[in-house]
């Protein structure tokens, strides 16, 4: 089975489990995962605050600046940062879309500021998987010193884990609506990896 292949199948096995999850959970009781979510609400909640905020499009604007300069640096050019920038809005679109199916109230005691729109997928999660997934990926396949990749794999990691938990510790989203936007996110990961395969301008994968 070829690595296109691969990327395809997994791909479709992510959007499924985001469909069935979805399915299940959008207009039922709240699943015991979810009840057990709501116990982290206000736990943590500067940085948590930190955490959302740097999944909205003002840093995300910021970061891809940062990437691109890297890039530049590194590669000689910014095709990357502009894939990745391209599959953000794809997947946050998608996402979008994806809430507008399942219509699932949001919870109704947020901290920090109201959350518009529907609650599943959390877009979110999508990013951080998305977003910051690819910026690791990036790290990984780019000619860094050992101590630099690790220390900047560590963060991004960290950034992966640190957002969608920061969306249930300022009661924004369920767990499962988590669970389901970092699936969401395996969707757009494998296409951006299969776009990247293809486009010589900006391919960093073999």
């Amino acid at each position: 089975m070829s690595e296109d292949i691969r990327l395809v199948a997994a791909a479709l096995c992510f959007l499924a489990a985001t469909l069935a999850l979805g399915a299940y959970v959008a207009h039922r009781p709240l699943t015991p995962l979810d009840v057990e979510s709501l116990a982290l609400r206000g736990r943590g909640t500067p940085v948590a605050v930190m955490f959302t905020r740097s999944g909205f499009w003002p840093a995300l604007i910021g970061i891809s600046i940062v990437l691109a300069a890297c890039e530049l640096i590194f590669r000689g050019g910014v095709a990357f940062a502009i894939v990745l920038g391209g599959v953000q809005l794809a997947a946050q679109a998608a996402a979008g879309f994806t809430k507008e199916i399942f219509n699932r109230i949001r919870p109704d005691d947020w901290l920090y500021h109201k959350e518009l729109g529907f609650s599943y997928p959390s877009g979110h999660a999508t990013t951080a998987v998305v977003f910051f997934g690819g910026i690791l990926l990036f790290v990984w396949n780019v000619p860094l010193p050992n101590v630099l990749q690790a220390a900047a794999s560590v963060i991004l990691a960290i950034w992966i884990v640190g957002i969608p938990w920061s969306r249930m510790v300022l009661s924004a989203h369920y767990g499962t609506d988590v669970i389901g936007g970092l699936l969401f996110g395996g969707v757009w990961l494998c296409l951006m990896v299969l776009l990247l395969r293809h486009l010589p301008i900006a391919q960093i994968f073999a």
